[in-house]
């Protein structure tokens, strides 16, 4: 936030925790030794982080985006449990061997905003003071900003599972049961940038008193005038720089998984089986895009230690076997 003092040449930022140290402009910063009439009552004092004060963040618009997909393969033998001697009981199997998944996510940002320009009476305070004059105004602060982060985990190691089997007639029922101890090499990547529309050398960097985070603005142009137009506060952001986002995380996690399938299968022909069932399964050590995206300036980043979720993927299979 920002208030004038009595020379129109300065403004100074305001004093949030109330410790007489002010900003000229927001740097360099000074100490406040006595009243504010005149510039030599200011001397130089370490910059007062305390003084900082949140602005809106504001975009015209705004897009995002998510996806996944999940593969895997496996290699399993298999041997006889148990059989039964009656088929209304059913057969039990061993299955032991390893396999491989990888589940990758994706989310993406982009907000973008247009350039105003125009004239402009600037109300700049709730006394009713007003300055008129040229007024340009991003849309936003952080206008435009886009990025994408990717989320990959690569997943290996040993299986087991139990099957277990029953038919009656054309009609068979399968029920599945499996458990993977992975070792989970994970790839988090984002790439983007913030803030290209920034430029630090811009006339339309003003500073402006924050009047419930808005400014009131009568705009006139070539086509008239409108009258109480909200507008985004313009503030001066010596550290705010139009940034290229990169980087780049390789951690590796324990991932326990847990499958569970149930299979109803039709002997269509001797040789042909149809197949309907329901598969879930339950990952857990997982890395996930969204909830790793660091919000934090100049160049965002990732949050490290947030790739251990746990997961659920549930689904309908269909398909045919053939056995030759």
């Amino acid at each position: 936030g920002s208030f004038l003092s009595n020379n129109p040449q300065i403004v100074l930022d305001k004093n949030v925790n109330g410790n007489k140290v002010f900003g000229e402009d927001g740097i360099p910063t000074f100490q406040q030794i006595g009243g504010l009439n005149t510039l030599t009552s200011l001397a130089p004092a370490p910059v007062d982080f305390g003084d900082l004060f949140p602005l809106p963040i504001i975009f015209e618009h705004v897009a995002t985006s998510y996806s996944s997909n999940v593969w895997g393969i496996e290699l399993m033998r298999t041997g006889w449990l148990s059989k039964s001697r009656r088929g209304d009981r059913g057969d039990w199997d061993w299955m032991a061997g390893a396999r491989y998944i990888r589940f990758r996510d994706q989310f993406t940002f982009s907000g973008t905003g247009d350039v105003i320009s125009g004239n402009a009476t600037i109300l700049s305070g709730p006394s009713g003071a007003t300055t008129t004059g040229p007024y340009v105004s991003t849309a936003g602060l952080l206008a435009d900003t886009q990025f994408a982060q990717t989320a990959a985990n690569y997943m290996v190691g040993p299986q087991v599972g139990l099957r277990w089997t029953k038919q009656r007639g054309r009609l068979s029922w399968n029920t599945e049961a499996r458990f993977m101890a992975a070792g989970n090499f994970q790839t988090i990547r984002q790439v983007g940038s913030v803030a290209q529309q920034t430029d630090i050398n811009a006339a339309h960097y003003t500073h402006l008193p924050i009047v419930n985070n808005f400014t009131q603005l009568t705009m006139s142009s070539s086509g008239g005038s409108t009258n109480n137009v909200l507008a985004p506060v313009q503030v001066d952001t010596p550290f705010l720089h139009p940034a290229t986002v990169y980087h780049v995380s390789h951690p590796i996690a324990f991932s326990p998984i847990g499958e569970f399938r149930f299979d109803m299968r039709y002997q269509i022909f001797r040789n042909i089986q149809a197949t309907v069932g329901w598969t879930g399964m339950v990952l857990g050590g997982i890395a996930r895009s969204t909830n790793m995206v660091s919000y934090t300036l100049p160049d965002m980043g990732i949050v490290p230690g947030r790739n251990q979720q746990v997961m659920f993927i549930q689904g309908l299979n269909f398909g045919f076997t053939v056995n030759r």
